[in-house]
């Protein structure tokens, strides 16, 4: 019921092909990251997180976007690089993410990180739902800007040491042996 309230109706695949056939491939695509993001916590998070997470971002009438890809990282290649330490009664997060369309735009950052190797959560990928505009957060306005996405706006973001409440990740999930980060 809170995802719905947030994009406004159940949005379709029909719509999205509306939207860009008629408002542009950027606005398609943002509007895509934005939903993905979303059902993702509604997917994951248990019913207290999204009563949680999503309030602020319902309240704010905010966008989201679901950040993974980092510079030099194929997806053939090691884990993130964007790691999860265990600090006090949560976590700290650093490192880098591209391809980061809608982020400057958005009051949360869905944020994909594997546990550091040297920590409990070492093998665990944790799903991250980021205020924008806390400390430790930074974005760079270069990044992916391709001649037909310009509009879409994909910069980079930076992690530097930002504080995570234990509470804040959405989801925890165990990598395989063979992906475990090897830094």
């Amino acid at each position: 019921e809170m995802l719905r309230s947030l994009v406004g109706s159940e949005m379709c695949i029909r719509d999205r092909d509306q939207i860009a056939r008629h408002a542009g491939l950027a606005t398609s695509h943002s509007l895509q990251v934005h939903s993905h993001a979303l059902h993702f916590v509604d997917q994951c998070a248990t019913q207290a997180q999204r009563r949680r997470l999503l309030a602020p971002i319902i309240a704010a009438e905010g966008l989201t976007t679901t950040l993974s890809s980092e510079p030099g990282r194929t997806a053939r290649g090691p884990r993130h690089t964007t790691l999860a330490h265990r600090h006090g009664q949560g976590f700290v997060i650093s490192g880098t993410k591209n391809f980061a369309t809608l982020a400057a735009a958005c009051s949360h950052l869905l944020v994909l990180v594997d546990g550091a190797p040297d920590s409990d959560v070492a093998g665990q990928r944790l799903a991250l739902l980021v205020p924008v505009d806390a400390p430790g957060v930074r974005i760079e306005d270069t990044g992916w800007n391709p001649y037909g996405m310009r509009a879409g706006v994909s910069p980079l973001v930076h992690f530097d040491r930002h504080e995570v409440p234990e509470d804040a990740p959405v989801s925890y999930t165990h990598l395989r042996a063979h992906e475990t980060p090897e830094h």
